[in-house]
């Protein structure tokens, strides 16, 4: 049992599973990372497989983001919800044919997190060979230690980027409230061209109000 605490962007997420994969330590049985989210879950999958892409074989990386009778344990790598792996436990109590459980993101500490902790707690003293790795970036790592039988704590430092802030001015005035909307996605738009024009290498992070607003500025 290790709890893992890792700063956001040192790639604990999208790593430790190929790690883990790597390692052998998955044996013929799967390596099973859980996510608060759904959408969290696809998108990890699909990260993973495309950064493993020809060095396992074929359904090597699953995602499960619901739950069904007929989802097996048969990859090497399998992503799914809590939630998801909850109803699994309740259909098979010794959660047959996982080796590794990952659960991702603890500190949000949602009541299927919280539970799921709980059991696999009590599955531990019945599959002594079963590992546990509990990750996050900002929980209580002592506390997890403490109720995990004072398990090991490891920690992972991040990268950090310099970041610069550019503001648009604000002159819009007395116009209408849908006309300002068009013009701050405008200007932004027009920003982003302007830095990704003029600047050196670098990844522009532009923050919008709305999936429409999101949209509209892509397709410009």
């Amino acid at each position: 049992i290790t709890v893992l605490i890792g700063e956001t962007g040192s790639g604990k997420s999208t790593q430790i599973v190929q790690f883990l994969a790597d390692s052998g330590i998955g044996a013929d049985e799967s390596i099973v990372c859980t996510q608060p989210r759904k959408i969290a879950a696809k998108s990890l999958a699909e990260r993973v497989q495309e950064e493993c892409g020809g060095c396992y074989e074929d359904n090597s990386i699953k995602c499960y983001s619901t739950f069904s009778s007929w989802n097996k344990f048969d990859s090497r790598i399998t992503f799914m919800t809590d939630h998801c792996l909850l109803q699994h436990y309740m259909s098979d109590k010794n959660l047959s044919g996982i080796s590794c459980i990952i659960v991702d993101e603890a500190h949000e500490r949602s009541i299927n997190t919280d539970l799921l902790l709980a059991l696999i707690k009590n599955l531990l003293c019945k599959r002594v060979e079963m590992r546990l790795i509990i990750m996050s970036a900002t929980a209580n790592a002592k506390q997890l230690s403490n109720y995990f039988y004072g398990c090991g704590i490891f920690r992972v430092l991040g990268r950090n980027f310099p970041v610069e802030l550019r503001y648009v001015p604000s002159d819009y005035g007395e116009r209408s409230r849908s006309a300002v909307v068009d013009s701050y996605i405008f200007d932004v738009v027009k920003m982003a061209t302007e830095i990704h024009l003029k600047e050196s290498e670098g990844t522009i992070l532009a923050f919008l109000t709305s999936q429409l607003d999101v949209e509209w500025a892509c397709e410009k």
